[in-house]
């Protein structure tokens, strides 16, 4: 999913983004929340300046206890979701935000302490190139955080979808170039001091209704499509009480701006 208007169509277009939050926040097993426990890793020091890359709606940093003097710059590559993070965040001086290509950041070289890169490295069109980015604007001692999804993420849900129709894999994660099965191969290559640790998550859906707006977001569906997979939905919460889907752990990776190539 490289293509710029796939990610559009996926992120931008109306609220899809936060219909895939709030489905995720209703319906997942692990109630500490993926929000929480990603930026329980961040070791975010005073005076810090930190660049987010593809940062969305920002929720993220909503009501966190941020060390004074912190400088946070949130960038996209969507001015819709920017501005959307700029209603939610722009009050405070702590946050600036710019519509930014990570193939192409207008930052000067080793500017952060800090780049943060949340699911959002498999839609770079040349990932080696968009590493080499993030290690340019990172200063010498600087740590980049980043998170992805592992290759069988909510299988049962794209099985049934594929079975229904053979373009409709909500989430699958097939095919991208950064995922918990590369991911650490990959920045291997770029920086040094690589740690992985995994969030240990699943979906437990008991409205059939809240899956299917779900799979909306993802997919341009025609009726009878949307029909099927509905019904074969509703069939198993009916049987079951629930549709059970796991989630392939995700992960958070956390590199230092050591070269090691």
């Amino acid at each position: 999913m490289n293509d710029p208007k796939s990610v559009e169509n996926l992120y931008v277009k109306t609220d899809t983004l936060q219909t895939r939050i709030r489905f995720h926040d209703r319906y997942s097993v692990n109630k500490y929340g993926w929000a929480n426990w990603v930026f329980d890793r961040y070791s975010l020091k005073e005076g810090h300046r930190v660049l987010e890359i593809g940062c969305g709606s920002g929720e993220i940093w909503m009501g966190r206890n941020l060390p004074a003097d912190v400088a946070i710059t949130l960038t996209d590559i969507s001015g819709l979701m920017l501005g959307k993070a700029r209603n939610l965040l722009g009050r405070s001086p702590q946050f600036c935000f710019e519509v930014t290509d990570i193939l192409n950041m207008p930052f000067p070289d080793g500017t952060f302490d800090t780049v943060i890169a949340n699911h959002m490295l498999y839609h770079a069109g040349d990932l080696n190139r968009a590493l080499a980015e993030v290690r340019r604007v990172l200063k010498p001692a600087g740590t980049f955080y980043a998170t992805t999804v592992g290759e069988t993420n909510l299988r049962e849900l794209n099985a049934l979808c594929a079975a229904c129709s053979a373009g409709c894999n909500p989430v699958s994660a097939e095919g991208l170039t950064f995922t918990l099965e590369n991911g650490e191969r990959t920045l291997r290559e770029q920086f040094g001091g690589i740690e992985l640790t995994r969030y240990a998550d699943s979906l437990e859906v008991t409205d059939a209704a809240d899956l299917m707006e779900y799979v909306a977001s993802c997919n341009e569906l025609g009726e009878r499509v949307f029909r099927d997979i509905h019904d074969r939905i509703k069939s198993e919460i009916d049987v079951h009480g629930m549709f059970r889907i796991k989630k392939m752990p995700a992960c958070s990776y956390v590199g230092s701006n050591r070269f090691l190539g």
